[in-house]
């Protein structure tokens, strides 16, 4: 982009990259921590039956997703979010870092702050029944990295977040509709992994 120094855009890029590692990291090992609890307290119900309420899940999820898509609004989760003045408080100082790895190990939890698509609350249902793999947290901080990092390529480190960003304009709708595919996906993948299993 015009104006942004190529420094800037380097600070951006290397803040982004610490952000998306903290999140896969945490999210992977969250939901594989859940799926391990799952393994000792709820593998005694039969293994249909948990298909079936992540199945179920997954539709209402569905519906969820589309009307908060249609309303353009968040999905089912808390309305907080980590605190934004500390991204400004941590710029240009020794521990830069600090800030983008709070963010990422907040979002990389998963039940601490905003979610806008309703596949976050299967992936860790999926878990707890451990119908789901134990990788899949994973691959559901991967998802939201690549988003992220595509948006802050596509608009420009400057502008992420702020309005008419590429991220305003189409980031979030984008999340919303892969979530639904996710969830879609998410339970045809269950299916099939658990009849490899069994």
């Amino acid at each position: 982009m015009q104006g942004v120094s190529k420094e800037h855009r380097r600070r951006g890029r290397r803040y982004a990259g610490v952000l998306v590692m903290a999140h896969v990291s945490t999210a992977g090992l969250a939901v594989t921590m859940l799926y391990l609890g799952g393994t000792l307290t709820l593998t005694g119900i039969p293994v249909q039956v948990r298909l079936l309420i992540c199945a179920l899940a997954a539709v209402v999820g569905i519906i969820v997703d589309a009307r908060a898509i249609l309303l353009s609004r968040c999905t089912v989760s808390p309305r907080r979010q980590t605190a934004k003045r500390l991204a400004q408080s941590s710029i240009g100082t020794r521990h830069w870092w600090m800030t983008p790895l709070l963010w990422g190990i907040d979002t990389g939890l998963i039940l601490t702050t905003y979610r806008v698509s309703f596949g976050t609350w299967v992936v860790l249902l999926g878990a707890l029944l451990a119908v789901a793999p134990p990788w899949i947290g994973f691959v559901y901080g991967a998802s939201f990295g690549l988003t992220l990092l595509a948006s802050m390529f596509l608009g420009g480190a400057d502008t992420f977040g702020k309005p008419g960003s590429v991220w305003r304009a189409w980031g979030m709708r984008t999340v919303q509709f892969a979530g639904v595919a996710m969830l879609m996906t998410l339970t045809i993948s269950i299916v099939g992994w658990n009849n490899a299993i069994v």
